[in-house]
């Protein structure tokens, strides 16, 4: 894991999100991610990360 960290700290790695949604969603997420071409991660639950930027601590 602070092998992964180090290359996020860096700029090395970024997390790709294709779409997040709330917990109360996670039905969708879940028909999302079965059917759909995602183009990266799908994130349930998630929120207050992504408004964070990404960051990971």
């Amino acid at each position: 894991m602070e092998f992964i960290k180090a290359h996020f700290e860096k700029g090395e790695m970024k997390a790709i999100i294709d779409r997040t949604y709330s917990l109360e969603a996670i039905q969708k997420a879940h028909v999302y991610v079965d059917i759909a071409k995602k183009k990266g991660n799908v994130v349930a639950g998630g929120n207050e990360l992504i408004k964070q930027k990404h960051t990971f601590k």
